[in-house]
């Protein structure tokens, strides 16, 4: 294989990477709109990509947008999905996404008490076809 072919996916990888990371940073810098444009643009090509960690990550980044935007149920649904994949395959966040997403989940349990626990149990049984239905969904909780 001539190495231009090899490198293309590396590059597929790090343009998704990038994408994932900006939305963090737009988090970072209260712009929710463009991290949720940011998330789900990296999540499309995640899933093109079949890297399921990756996925996980901006369900859960996904989820902090949400959290932020006064949608808890929803944001909740979405974490619950982001662990159950990482479950799935035995991994966790990356150190300082985990930070971030541990505040998300403090934030939505002083939200929504006991109900969290629900809630992140219906993410984490949601379909593939659930999940993408949650991220465009923009119906109030």
């Amino acid at each position: 294989m001539p190495a231009r072919n090899r490198t293309l996916p590396a590059l597929a990888s790090a343009l998704v990477a990038g994408l994932l990371i900006a939305g963090l940073a737009a988090c970072g810098n209260d712009e929710p709109e463009r991290a949720q444009d940011l998330f789900r643009d990296s999540l499309l090509r995640y899933q093109a990509q079949q890297q399921r960690k990756g996925a996980a990550e901006c369900l859960a980044g996904l989820g902090m947008v949400e959290a932020s935007a006064g949608s808890p149920a929803r944001a909740a649904r979405l974490c619950g999905a982001s662990e159950a994949i990482l479950e799935n395959l035995h991994m966790e966040l990356d150190t300082l996404d985990q930070a971030d997403y541990e505040r998300t989940l403090a934030t939505l349990r002083c939200q929504l008490g006991d109900r969290l626990d629900t809630l992140l149990d219906e993410g984490r049984a949601m379909s593939a076809s659930a999940v993408d239905d949650a991220i465009h969904d923009r119906s109030p909780d």
